[in-house]
This record gives structure tokens, C-alpha cells and sequence, in this order.
């Protein structure tokens, strides 16, 4: 099924409704003024000085939606901390993996983009990084997996093994990304995935190749 702006991921989204919101809100100024225009029956002097009034205190309307949304997001979002079996995750990562090994990380919400490069000194198959490449349909899969609560081993097996993905690093931490889940496909599941480590809400899964 093909929709207007179907074919554009997340991160280049904005960028192309930026200038289709720009000329709609132009449009939007524009009737503002025709109407003050109209209201002034003709004073020039009241025209002259309405009409920026008008355009300056709808501009300012506008902006109090956008202001209250932050407001809400910022005290619902609080920054994620790290913990010891995390820093051991990450350790076991960096010690007992070869450096071209590529993961998956689950639950950590968006943190995992810079966290787990950062902290384990390999590479990861999702992210924000990835948005915008010609696979990014394939990142998103795995996401809505989490997001509506239906993580299929099989499919996911499939598609870490299209991206050259070794291990599956999963943290009990961000609910919207169903890690629970995961864990038990992965774990359900032994012919293609194997229990490497574990530690309190870490687990990692090395994804096995078949005939092994």
C-alpha cells in the first residue's frame, strides 16, 4: 500500500514537510491579513499597524502548542543511567567477542545508538544512525517487533543474519520496546539462538548458524 511521503523513513520526514508546512502556514498568514484588511473598511493608518500586530500574536498562538508539548515531554523523559550489568554486558562485549561483531540491542530506547558503540567498541544493526539508508525498512521491522508486542525468532533470526548481525544484546529497561519479549522468542528458540551471557535484565544471545 503506497500513501503520499510513504517511502520517506523518520529522519528525512521533517525535512521534506518543513517547507510544505512553511507555505501552509504562509497561506494560513496570508487570509489573517486579507481578513484585518477587510474588518479595517478601508483606515489605512489601522491597516498598517493591525496587520503586523496580528501576524505577530497569531505567530506567538501558534507557538504555545509546540512550548505546553515540551513541557509534558520533558517531564515524562528522564536521561537513562548506567548500571553494573550493563558495564558488565558491555565488558563481556568488548573481551569476549572479535571486533568485527555486529549487534542488536533491545530496551534501551534510542541510547543504544552512542551507548553500546561507545561502551562496547563494536558496531550496531539499529539505531538512529541508520535512518535513511536503503535498509532502513528492515530497522524498523525489528522496532515495530517491540512496539506492538509481536516478536517472531524466526523473521528475526532472518534479519540479523541479512545484516551480518552476530549477537543479541537485550536490557529490561524500555517496556515500549518489549525486551521481555525478545528474551523469550530468543530463548524459545535454541536451534537458532544461544544464551551466551547473562546478568540482573541483561542477556545476551549469540545467533547461531544453521547446521552448527
Amino acid at each position: 500500500n503506497y500513501y503520499p511521503l510513504s517511502g520517506l523513513d523518520v529522519a528525512r520526514f521533517t525535512v521534506f514537510m518543513a517547507p510544505l508546512m512553511s507555505v501552509l502556514a504562509a497561506v494560513f498568514l496570508d487570509a489573517i491579513a486579507m481578513d484585518i484588511t477587510r474588518l479595517a473598511d478601508g483606515r489605512r493608518v489601522l491597516i498598517s499597524r493591525a496587520v503586523p500586530v496580528a501576524i505577530t500574536a497569531g505567530m506567538l498562538a501558534l507557538l504555545v502548542i509546540p512550548v505546553q508539548d515540551s513541557r509534558r515531554a520533558q517531564a515524562r523523559l528522564s536521561p537513562t543511567l548506567t548500571t553494573a550489568p550493563v558495564e558488565q554486558a558491555m565488558q563481556w562485549l568488548r573481551e569476549e567477542t572479535p571486533e568485527s561483531a555486529r549487534i542488536l540491542s533491545v530496551g534501551f530506547r534510542n541510547w543504544h545508538t552512542w551507548w553500546v558503540p561507545e561502551r562496547s567498541g563494536r558496531p550496531i544493526m539499529g539505531g538512529w544512525n541508520d535512518e535513511g539508508a536503503p535498509d532502513w525498512r528492515t530497522i524498523r521491522e525489528i522496532r515495530h517487533m517491540g512496539w506492538f508486542g509481536r516478536v517472531n525468532s524466526l523473521r528475526l533470526y532472518d534479519i540479523m543474519e541479512l545484516r551480518e548481525t552476530d549477537y543479541l544484546l537485550i536490557y529490561d529497561w524500555e517496556a515500549l520496546d518489549s525486551p521481555s519479549l525478545f528474551e523469550a522468542a530468543a530463548g524459545q528458540d535454541p536451534f537458532l539462538f544461544t544464551r551466551a551471557a547473562a546478568w540482573p535484565g541483561v542477556t545476551i544471545f549469540e545467533r547461531r548458524e544453521i547446521g552448527t
